[in-house]
């Protein structure tokens, strides 16, 4: 549960105020209403759901099944999803490459089929759609949402996408799929090569670069570390008691 603005029932602390006719009585602060020879009552944050969007890159797949840079993508973004629907926050799924597929929000055990069912579906598709980075409809994203993209940063397009979000006032958050050590035995002789790889590190660095300049908090992930670590870099300042993430 994430912290609101509003003042209500809830469990993190907000502000002291007078005592007020149908206040409860054991919201009553006894320390501050003696020392100030008249009641006062604690005042709390409303517990609301986060909405968080996942945002998959399926314009590239770099390296062989079960070590791609879309196998890395699709266990993420399946581990995100369960760890955010079991803190009740709304998880919802977009696809964007090929296709742009969206699962829209949802909570609860039934969500999370429902997201591992889209996951299953994603694949790599030349279609028009590719030749552009596409605009997501404003429907797709509730204002608020947390966004969290992951990406092999291959594909310009993706990081427009992203860019776009970010300029609109999102709250974006994305995870670079590193994975070079892991997919090494599975590249292509060329694509292996050390001056390739060194390249694609050194273009990656460059896009994590402009990410950041748009206030994208960007990281970089390399299976198999932890996705926490990951996130704990990017992590948003605690602020009344709530995080972004658990």
């Amino acid at each position: 549960m994430h912290a609101s603005h509003k003042f209500g029932d809830g469990s993190d602390f907000a502000d002291i105020r007078i005592f007020a006719a149908g206040d409860q009585m054991k919201r009553i602060n006894w320390p501050v209403s003696l020392r100030m020879r008249q009641l006062h009552v604690n005042q709390f944050h409303v517990e609301r759901s986060a909405d968080v969007i996942l945002l998959v890159d399926t314009f590239v797949n770099i390296g062989q099944r079960p070590h791609s840079t879309l196998d890395f993508t699709m266990r993420a973004a399946a581990g995100l999803a369960h760890a955010y629907l079991r803190q009740h926050d709304r998880v919802g799924l977009i696809e964007v490459g090929g296709w742009l597929r969206w699962t829209k929000p949802g909570s609860g055990p039934r969500q999370y089929e429902t997201i591992l069912r889209s996951l299953t579906r994603v694949t790599l598709a030349a279609t028009d759609l590719r030749r552009n980075a596409p605009d997501l409809p404003e429907t797709m994203l509730p204002r608020s949402a947390l966004i969290i993209a992951l990406t092999p940063l291959a594909d310009e397009r993706f990081v427009h996408v992203v860019i776009r979000l970010a300029d609109q006032g999102r709250d974006v958050v994305l995870l670079a799929i590193g994975g070079n050590e892991v997919s090494l035995p599975y590249l292509t002789r060329r694509a292996g090569h050390p001056v390739v790889r060194r390249l694609w590190r050194l273009l990656r660095e460059d896009r994590l670069r402009e990410l950041r300049s748009h206030g994208i908090r960007a990281a970089l992930w390399s299976p198999p570390q932890p996705i926490e670590a990951a996130l704990a870099s990017v992590q948003r300042p605690v602020t009344r008691g709530a995080a972004w993430f658990g």
